[in-house]
């Protein structure tokens, strides 16, 4: 017979490995950086990385028409606003539930490590689009990157 304090020994050690398993791996990104996606497609494929002060580099690649490479800097309440969303949306808590994807499915990537958010997360485009609160994230992110490919030169 277990007693109570095993009981709660238990029941603490399945919360942890419960929380753990539910939530996606640290980031790995090094020191300097704190935000970084990816992604490829049958179209090509594009990516950025932000920087701890700010600056950001974008690449594209889209045959034929060639490879977009730019800088640019990102504001401190750009990257507040970013991470309040990412928080509120989970974020943290994705995990890919797929081997596989369909044929020619891209799989965003998307590494963090902001107001206390440390992850990436690489699920499927259509894990993405199934999960609202993910998919209005991945977008977020989607959207940074294109106002630093705007602002680039």
């Amino acid at each position: 017979m277990m007693t109570s304090r095993g009981v709660h020994k238990l029941l603490a050690m399945l919360l942890f490995v419960t929380a753990s398993a539910c939530s996606a791996p640290p980031s790995k990104l090094p020191q300097t950086e704190v935000l970084r996606f990816g992604v490829s497609h049958m179209g090509g494929s594009y990516g950025f990385v932000v920087r701890s002060d700010g600056a950001a580099e974008y690449q594209e690649s889209r045959p034929p028409q060639g490879e977009v490479k730019v800088t640019a800097r990102v504001s401190e309440q750009e990257l507040k606003e970013l991470a309040s969303l990412l928080r509120a949306r989970g974020f943290c808590s994705n995990v890919s539930s797929r081997k596989r994807g369909v044929p020619d499915e891209a799989r965003p990537r998307v590494s963090v490590r902001l107001e206390g958010l440390d992850c990436e997360v690489q699920m499927w485009d259509g894990e993405f689009r199934d999960d609202p609160a993910a998919f209005e994230a991945l977008r977020a992110v989607e959207a940074l990157g294109s106002v630093i490919r705007d602002r680039g030169r």
